[in-house]
C-alpha cells in the first residue's frame, strides 16, 4: 500500500470531523426525542472516530519527522478524538 500524502490525510482528518457532528446531532436527538437507537448510533460512530484517531496519529507521527505540515497537523486527529 503505497504511503499516505498530506493531501490524503486532509481528506481523512475532514471525514473524521464529519463524523464527529453527525455523533453529536444523534446524540442531542437521542436526548431530545429519547431515541435509544440515535445513542447506539452515536456510539458506533464514536468508536469509529476512535479507531480512526489512531491509524492517522500513526501515520502523521511517522510524515512528522520528514515534513513540516505532517508535525503541524499531528495533534488534530487527537483533538476531534476528544469531541467523541
Amino acid at each position: 500500500m503505497p504511503a499516505q500524502t498530506v493531501k490524503d490525510i486532509k481528506k481523512d482528518i475532514y471525514l473524521l470531523l464529519n463524523k464527529a457532528g453527525q455523533m453529536l446531532e444523534l446524540t442531542e436527538e437521542a436526548f431530545a426525542k429519547n431515541k435509544v437507537s440515535s445513542l447506539d448510533q452515536a456510539d458506533e460512530l464514536a468508536r469509529e472516530i476512535h479507531s480512526k484517531e489512531d491509524a492517522l496519529t500513526e501515520v502523521l507521527a511517522k510524515l512528522a519527522s520528514s515534513d513540516a505540515e505532517g508535525r503541524t497537523l499531528l495533534p488534530v486527529p487527537g483533538y476531534v478524538e476528544k469531541i467523541a
